[in-house]
């Protein structure tokens, strides 16, 4: 190539570099609307990943179409709206896609693709999972000495945990960022951090947040840091008199953290604020705590003054535990005299506990005391005293792992073999099943494993691997086969862990199955068998473990298949997975579209809302195991669309498998749970009334109405669900105009005839029917949308009363808007707004709802693929009423159209 040709070809590159990167601005202002918005496709979005600033780049291409779309001269204000929720929902599924784990973005950065990992940072939606990546990044700097690149992403993960809504998150997310201020020795950052945690609200989240930041200044040997914990600390209860347990807990963290630093006057004012309570006696776990921390610090007269505090009248139970952590103080003071008669009474107290199972748990923990003072004859001998062998055997491993501190192996081994005889001699009546008993001896043979016992741990491992039943509690996961892959994949076992592999397939929970397979693979990496562990994820499809396979790769200098694992991990998250409210919205446009007769529209729409309503995952564990009532009524409701379009074939099937999962009628995960619990679930969780109301309306125009009461005397509320398919059965037959008020008695009677029914379970019913007591309601759209079940956002009492007020007196639509809290922001401003849209909407104002609509959506580009289903689910009775609903099988089409550009789930 010559000179010329390398100079054209050079000019040519930085002329398309400088329009990937400026393009869309000059579009915007010279108004050239149509062509901008061509910028809001695959191919631009290709283009900007190969080429350009990548997906970040996008971003802000598509912000800018969205900022033209909403103030668009030739355009209708729902076609503005079709545009800006387009934009916005192109926006949250490059977010969604985009929104790595946190370790995924870390092993980027650990394998060189710092600016990947910052793009992919940047783009996750969630502010807790941003921060939580940004700190990720900024520990990888740290470790590669890059100081400004380590500075910088701290800053970012401080800017994310502002933004976290949820005050429980925040704090975590602020913790973690002041953490990581200490390891960089970022003062600012620092400052301000704890200056924002200050600021949150005081609950037990904080427990956990301020013991863990008491260990953090404790390693940065910060002890001003110390003191303002404690100055957060006494809020606790200052603030809720119910937060005790949280406050005692702190104080005992920051004690403890005070012992390195030397400093016993601040682990006095801890006495003092202890003793300053309105309850007169100090929690005992906190004078244990003080006792250790002062014999720690030499401060023999605090250590007695305690001792000398304690009452006769105490619990026995926090009365040894005093008595043992005071034995541990005066061991590490010199005092052995009078450590041996603490220890004494401190036992004597434990063994006089009366409860059975505190009492055991009392002795285990004096036994865990005289090994801290390296009486280890003594330990052995509490130990051995206590009832049960299953808390024995734990009381023996507790022993052998202070044993292996101590560097006592010959008496770790003791330990081990005591922990396994007594695992061995488990009372399965103790028990409700065989998990418990297996799970037993599997953490002892684990312990054992651990100390070089491997025959004996290897040989437990493959008898408990030959009682496959016992290897996962169906309603707590299989904690017990994760045990025994961790001894087999520890001596490389091929048999062993063949067998693991073949028991985590057969598991029939698919979520048990995943975590067990994860697991599985995780331990065949660790133990050398990389290619072994990549099978086993790519075969089963456990993306879960690709991040952690790579890790493993990389940790074990395998660089080339790391990256390739690491590559493979992102592809896997680069696909839009099922959303629970997608199934919401397409089923309210699908029936609005039903109701004003664009039949052919409503069906195929309703027809992917079916896909998606199948895909809807349980939010609860409860609704997991028993029924899950979401699903169960948007397969109703779409079953009642499809009714209203003609396709009563379908809709019969539809909603015959919503009333199946409104009411199973067996188990359909293994569980533990007695059938009498999950019955209770299914009840409480399957909605069965909203779903009866919706099929029976369906089934109302089949040849056999009569299978309504059928299905509703299945319901453990039999008599409560046959009255709620009666009215809804007589509505619609009464809405038809074909039939007499007494000609829908009849049918209903014969109905219940045909299904058997006692006559007891609806003669009153009936009789209402008759006299014309019941009104079932009229049969019009707005009726069906508050039968079909719609959600609406719950408006706050006090903002919806004073925006009807404005509204009333005709104040301008801006004012009314100014009083949705300018200062909020996010998530809680589109909240608001949805809240006027919808006062908007309820008082006629229609054009002006899809002007706030239209706001809310712009906003919206920033959250996620949910909070866009979820205002597109809300605004549909504004849209239907504003223009006829014309727009709405557009924005259908809109939001198919977008997810086809990734890889779907669904």
């Amino acid at each position: 190539m010559n000179a010329e040709t390398r100079s054209t070809t050079t000019s040519i590159s930085e002329e398309r570099r400088y329009a990937l990167s400026h393009l869309a601005y000059h579009l915007q202002a010279a108004d050239l609307y149509t062509q901008l918005e061509h910028l809001v496709s695959k191919s631009w979005l290709d283009l900007q990943i190969a080429e350009g600033d990548g997906k970040t780049a996008f971003f802000r291409d598509v912000s800018l179409a969205i900022q033209s779309a909403s103030v668009r001269p030739d355009l209708s204000l729902s076609e503005q709206l079709l545009q800006v929720w387009r934009g916005a929902y192109i926006c949250t599924c490059v977010r969604s896609a985009s929104g790595w784990s946190p370790s995924l973005v870390r092993l980027l950065a650990e394998a060189g693709r710092s600016t990947e990992a910052k793009a992919f940072a940047t783009l996750t939606s969630d502010p807790y999972q941003r921060s939580v990546s940004f700190c990720r990044i900024a520990e990888c700097a740290l470790r590669a000495s890059d100081a400004g690149a380590a500075l910088d992403a701290a800053e970012k993960a401080l800017a994310a945990a502002g933004d976290i809504p949820s005050v429980v998150t925040r704090t975590d997310g602020l913790a973690n960022v002041i953490d990581l201020a200490l390891k960089l020795r970022a003062e600012k950052i620092l400052a301000a951090g704890f200056d924002l945690l200050s600021r949150c609200e005081m609950g037990h989240w904080m427990e956990n947040i301020l013991c863990k930041l008491a260990q953090a200044a404790a390693l940065a040997r910060r002890p001003e840091l110390l003191d303002k914990l404690l100055a957060l600390a006494r809020r606790l209860t200052r603030d809720n008199p119910d937060l005790t347990s949280a406050e005692t807990t702190v104080l005992c963290a920051i004690a403890e953290a005070l012992v390195p630093l030397g400093r016993p006057e601040p682990i006095r004012e801890i006495l003092r604020i202890a003793r300053a309570k309105t309850d007169p006696r100090p929690a005992p776990r906190l004078l244990g705590a003080l006792l250790v921390a002062f014999g720690s610090v030499g401060d023999v007269d605090s250590v007695d003054a305690i001792l000398h505090s304690i009452d006769s009248d105490v619990d026995a139970e926090d009365q040894g535990d005093v008595l043992a952590r005071g034995a541990e103080a005066l061991y590490r003071l010199g005092d052995k005299a009078r450590v041996e008669t603490l220890v004494a009474r401190s036992i004597e107290a434990a063994d006089a506990v009366k409860d059975p199972l505190r009492r055991d748990w009392a002795l285990c923990r004096a036994a865990e005391t005289c090994a801290r003072i390296e009486r280890f004859d003594r330990a052995t001998n509490v130990a051995a005293s206590i009832v049960k062998p299953q808390r024995r055997s734990k009381a023996f491993v507790s022993l052998g792992r202070i044993a292996v501190l101590a560097d006592k192996i010959p008496i770790s081994v003791e330990m081990a073999g005591r922990a396994i005889e007594s695992a061995r001699l488990v009372d399965l009546e103790d028990f409700d099943a065989i998990y418990g008993p297996i799970e037993t001896l599997l953490q002892a043979a684990v312990f054992a494993w651990d100390i070089g016992l491997e025959a004996e741990a290897l040989g437990i491992a493959h008898e408990m691997l030959g009682i496959p039943g016992g290897l996962c509690d169906p309603t707590y996961g299989p904690a017990g086969l994760q045990s025994a892959v961790r001894i087999v994949a520890s001596a490389r076992d091929r048999s062993g862990l063949g067998i693991a592999i073949d028991l985590a397939e057969g598991l029939q929970d698919v979520g048990f199955r995943d975590q067990a397979l994860n697991t599985t693979a995780t331990a065949l990496a660790r133990a050398g068998f990389l290619d072994w562990a990549v099978s086993v994820s790519q075969s089963h499809d456990t993306g879960a473990s690709r991040a952690v396979l790579a890790e493993e790769a990389l940790t074990g200098g395998h660089r080339e298949q790391a990256l390739g694992l690491i590559d493979a991990a992102l592809e896997e998250a680069n696909a839009l997975g099922p959303v629970n409210a997608q199934a919401l919205a397409l089923s309210h446009i699908a029936y609005e579209l039903s109701m004003r007769g664009a039949a052919e529209q409503a069906q195929r729409v309703a027809m992917t809302a079916l896909g998606a309503a199948k895909a809807m995952q349980a939010e609860s564990f409860s609704e997991h195991i028993g029924a899950n009532g979401i699903r169960a009524v948007v397969l109703a409701q779409i079953a009642l669309t499809l009714a209203r379009t003609g396709l009563v074939g379908d809709a019969t099937e539809v909603a015959l498998e919503s009333w199946a999962e409104a009411s199973p009628q067996a188990p359909r995960v293994r569980s533990s749970l007695s059938f009498e619990t999950w019955a209770a679930l299914v009840s409480l969780y399957g909605r069965q009334d909203e779903v009866m109301r919706l099929i029976s309306r369906v089934l109302a125009g089949t040849v056999t109405p009569e299978m309504a009461f059928v299905l509703a005397r299945q319901s453990s509320d039999s008599r409560g669900v046959i009255r709620e398919a009666m009215m809804a059965m007589g509505a619609e037959w009464l809405s038809n105009g074909a039939m007499t008020r007494l000609a829908v008695v009849e049918k209903l009677r014969s109905c219940a005839r045909a299904a058997e029914l006692d006559e007891d379970q609806y003669a009153d019913i009936l009789a209402e029917w008759a006299d014309g007591d019941l009104d079932p309601g009229p049969s019009t759209p707005a009726y069906e949308q508050i039968l079909r079940g719609i959600d609406v956002i719950d408006l706050d009492e006090t903002l919806g009363a004073a925006v009807v007020q404005a509204l009333e007196a005709h104040r301008p639509i801006n004012d009314v808007h100014a009083m949705l809290e300018p200062a909020a922001h996010g998530p809680e401003r589109i909240v608001n707004l949805s809240r006027l849209a919808m006062i908007l909407h309820q008082r006629g104002r229609d054009a002006e709802a899809v002007q706030i609509w239209k706001e809310a959506c712009a906003l919206a580009k920033e959250e996620d693929r949910t909070t866009m289903f979820r205002l597109l689910d809300n605004m549909v009775p504004a849209l239907a009423a504003h223009d006829g609903g014309l727009v709405l099988f557009r924005l259908y089409l809109a939001e198919q159209d977008a997810s086809a550009w990734w890889r779907s789930a669904l």
